[in-house]
């Protein structure tokens, strides 16, 4: 017969699902992400004039029947910013993730400007994520202060965060598998087409020289991080170890390339949740002496 402290129940693992956390770190993760998507779309709505001249062309469309639809850019930026309002405000959660995540999908298919889907995609999975399960507004939020005893957060809403973001990160690694890295070509591609302005100008001279083998090594260790270190988040015990060769990653990444800050916040900052995740016992609950 199998042991009791050994029996797996679905019910315990929906219950460790859902234990109280500290609400601490998805508040901050909260704020960030809330202040760079708005600071994401912000050229777009400065230089407004510039963008719809732009977006009159139709390029860069998600959604085709929205391709150029220059009318459709104030209903989806006026949602993006109330979005991004209530999310920095800590009110109305879901309402919060919805209008952000539907606004940036809007300005995304009417046109591609200052919203790239490097930085995007990611950015309404976690929109989707926060609109289905609320919360994140226990701290740091405007208006009056919860009751006593103190706020406690819920597990559910960073461990999906989390998730998804490792999930991610190991399928973004192997779609690079599917395209030929670690060849190299890609990131020597990139050095080559510096007219894209994807590679900052400081590192061009220092990269020009290298040899194709050198970006082969760099993809291949690219490949290791991303599909290796995400799965090691799931354990205590390998956690830091892996948080430092994916911030290592991140650092690389924008060291030598001009990507937007959403893209590190979307992936870095839901996986920095991890830690958040773990059990805190409510604040009535007897400790042990």
């Amino acid at each position: 017969m199998t042991p009791a402290r050994t029996r797996w129940r679905a019910a315990d693992a929906l219950q460790a699902v859902d234990a109280p956390c500290d609400p601490r770190p998805l508040a901050a993760f909260r704020l960030a992400f809330y202040a760079t998507v708005l600071a994401h779309v912000w050229p777009c709505l400065a230089g407004w004039d510039t963008w719809v001249a732009t977006a009159a062309r139709g390029r860069g469309a998600w959604e085709p029947s929205l391709a150029g639809a220059v009318g459709w850019g104030v209903p989806f930026a006026t949602a993006v910013v109330v979005g991004c309002l209530l999310g920095l405000a800590g009110r109305l959660m879901r309402l919060a993730a919805l209008a952000t995540g539907v606004g940036l999908w809007g300005l995304a298919s009417v046109n591609g400007l200052y919203v790239q889907s490097l930085a995007l995609a990611q950015a309404l999975a976690i929109c989707a994520v926060w609109a289905a399960l609320g919360g994140g507004d226990e701290v740091w939020r405007l208006g009056p202060p919860r009751p006593t005893p103190a706020p406690r957060g819920r597990r559910a809403l960073p461990f999906a965060l989390a998730s998804g973001a490792a999930v991610g990160l190991v399928a973004a690694g192997v779609e690079k598998l599917s395209v030929g890295w670690p060849s190299g070509q890609t990131l020597a591609g990139l050095v080559t087409l510096s007219d894209l302005g994807l590679v900052r100008a400081w590192a061009l001279p220092l990269l020009r020289p290298l040899p194709e083998l050198a970006f082969a090594g760099a993809e291949a260790g690219t490949l290791v991080v991303e599909i290796v270190a995400p799965p090691l988040l799931f354990w205590r015990r390998t956690r830091s170890v892996a948080w430092l060769a994916l911030s290592a990653l991140f650092a690389g990444i924008y060291g030598l390339l001009a990507v937007p800050p959403l893209f590190a916040v979307a992936w870095l900052g839901a996986l920095s949740l991890w830690p958040a995740t773990g059990r805190h016992p409510a604040p009535d609950t007897p400790q042990p002496r």
